[in-house]
């Protein structure tokens, strides 16, 4: 990540595979794109994200300065899921 301290993410697409559950996320990062997966969980009406390690590790320092990202990046992503039609890019 570049070191202008610009904390903001864009989604390019969101991706999911209903064969297995798998979510694989699009961004552009430093004017290059990147591809971040995780799997989707849902258990007893609790729907989640289950992410990747390489996917946690992009996040954290998004985390540290907005805790919401991984709510927003959630909901966006049983947003795309559901079947909705979402503009793209998307900001979590």
């Amino acid at each position: 990540m570049s070191s202008n301290k610009s904390y903001s993410l864009f989604l390019n697409s969101i991706r999911y595979n209903t064969e297995n559950q798998s979510v694989v996320y699009s961004a552009i990062v430093d004017g290059k794109e990147i591809a971040l997966s995780g799997r989707v969980s849902g258990v007893a009406g609790i729907r989640s994200v289950v992410m990747s390690d390489e996917l946690e590790k992009f996040l954290r320092p998004f985390c540290a300065n907005d805790p919401g990202i991984v709510k927003r990046l959630v909901n966006a992503t049983w947003r795309a899921v559901d079947g909705e039609s979402l503009e793209y890019p998307i900001q979590i």
